[in-house]
């Protein structure tokens, strides 16, 4: 921590962004509202790339490949229609 605070810093940071990623898509039990979700998450990764804020979008990125979320096949299926 003395060492790299800044580092640690950033990689709480990309940490904390991808808990709250992985945690708001997990924690809706309703298919829809899910979808919704996903797609919602998807589209600020996608705008975060149009800004070049590549950290944030890589952040979102690694928590939608998390295995939890990756096993999610109706919520994935329904939103790729």
């Amino acid at each position: 921590d003395k060492r790299a605070p800044n580092i640690m810093s950033i990689t709480a940071w990309f940490n904390a962004v991808s808990n709250w990623v992985a945690t708001g898509v997990l924690g809706v039990d309703e298919l829809r509202e899910r979808v919704v979700l996903l797609e919602y998450f998807i589209r600020v990764a996608q705008e975060c790339m149009g800004l070049n804020n590549f950290a944030t979008a890589v952040a979102i990125s690694t928590a939608l490949q998390l295995t939890p979320i990756s096993r999610l096949k109706d919520t994935w299926n329904v939103s790729q229609r």
